[in-house]
């Protein structure tokens, strides 16, 4: 009896260990989660500054980039959206199919594997002669769906292009603006 007794507490010691554990990692999860909500996108104080400011976009740790963005042949200097051609940008151009074929090229290239000198965007712009009113449209719209989506544009991969920066066509003040620091 008095074994029973002693396993029966053992026991009821172990499940009220692991129950405190896991609650305290379930606390730990929401203050961090609560932490990073507070920062929620607010477009009336949306960052229209040609300097960027270090701290405002969270910025994936090397190890969170590789598995976010699995097939990057190079360590990142900048920041996610250097890199992309997000869809409302591309939907700019109305034969789609000279994008896709544009892109194709670029990754052709003996450079594909290496850092590039400048960023995507910027690229596709002069090369498809983009207006900055149409640009600014497209980026409304992009800003409106990850709105919609929830999506919290003070983190790297959902980061709004700087259409003041881009437009300055000087590559070495956006480079600049979108190292990741």
């Amino acid at each position: 009896m008095k074994k029973n007794i002693k396993l029966f507490l053992f026991i009821l010691f172990l499940v009220l260990s692991m129950f405190l554990l896991l609650s305290s990692c379930f606390a730990n999860r929401k203050e961090n989660s609560n932490q990073s909500t507070s920062q929620s996108f607010d477009p009336s104080t949306e960052n229209v500054s040609l300097e960027y400011v270090p701290g405002s976009i969270k910025i994936y740790s090397e190890e969170e980039f590789e598995v976010a963005h699995d097939g990057f042949m190079f360590k990142p200097t900048y920041r996610y959206t250097y890199y992309v051609l997000e869809g409302k940008f591309s939907e700019l151009v109305d034969d789609r199919s000279k994008v896709s074929s544009w892109l194709h090229k670029l990754d052709e290239g003996d450079d594909w594997d290496k850092e590039p000198k400048e960023m995507l965007l910027v690229t596709f712009v002069k090369h498809f002669n983009i207006q900055r009113e149409d640009f600014e449209k497209a980026r409304e719209r992009m800003k409106q769906a990850n709105l919609k989506w929830g999506f919290d544009m003070l983190t790297e991969d959902y980061e709004l292009p700087n259409t003041d920066v881009i437009y300055t066509f000087d590559n070495e003040l956006i480079n600049e603006y979108y190292l990741r620091h």
